[in-house]
């Protein structure tokens, strides 16, 4: 699947030039949300794990 591709939202914001240009015509957030879509989209949840040293501060490797 491509990482791009938004199945849930059919015509979502682009940036341009680094900014989201935001439109007026739409009400509330500005998208349409295809909750039909968010039932089947295919969502892994990761979770980030990290070492816990015996004094008790994290130690990122």
């Amino acid at each position: 699947m491509d990482t791009d591709e938004t199945t849930w939202c059919p015509d979502p914001y682009l940036p341009v030039d680094g900014y989201l240009e935001l439109r007026p015509d739409r009400p509330g957030w500005g998208v349409e949300i295809d909750e039909s879509a968010l039932r089947t989209d295919d969502y892994v949840h990761g979770e980030r794990v990290l070492p816990i040293r015996p004094d008790g501060s994290t130690g990122y490797v």
